[in-house]
């Protein structure tokens, strides 16, 4: 069952508690969070950015510009996977997220998000992870808030 929050594998607590969610054509898996489960999630984020840093630029363009076509690539795995659910959970149709995805999949692949490193300028090192909070009707927009922090190695929490 998907579920709406992914956690690293090192991150070790018992929250948060998943509840299942049904909703029209999808049935996923929700997160509820207190205040101190947030807490230790940010405190990992922060533990977790000196090895953020610790990637190269070229590792780091390599992954990002891989993900990016697997997720473009209609046929691949993952997005075999997700598209039906992605679909209904954001309103749209087959055709309306496969276009989605491209218009904001397509201007981030490895050669423009190269190109931003380029002009990127390094964050301090005591700067801290960024709180992402986006609309969750457009698929794949946390790219916009996501490629620009990861090139400064900054750690992310996004949430739609």
């Amino acid at each position: 069952m998907l579920r709406d929050a992914f956690l690293p594998a090192t991150f070790r607590s018992r929250e948060p508690v998943f509840r299942a969610i049904e909703r029209p054509g999808i049935r996923y898996s929700a997160a509820r969070w207190t205040p101190e489960a947030l807490g230790k999630v940010v405190a990992a984020l922060k533990d977790g950015e000196a090895a953020l840093r610790a990637i190269s630029d070229d590792d780091l363009l390599a992954a990002w510009g891989d993900t990016v076509s697997t997720f473009l690539r209609t046929v691949s795995l993952e997005r075999r996977a997700l598209d039906p659910p992605l679909a209904r959970l954001c309103g749209l149709s087959k055709e309306g997220l496969r276009a989605g995805l491209e218009a904001v999949l397509g201007g981030v692949r490895r050669e423009p998000a190269a190109a931003l490193l380029a002009r990127a300028h390094p964050a301090p090192v005591d700067s801290g992870p960024v709180l992402a909070v986006l609309a969750s009707n457009l698929p794949a927009l946390a790219v916009q808030i996501l490629l620009p922090a990861l090139l400064v190695r900054r750690p992310v929490l996004l949430k739609s």
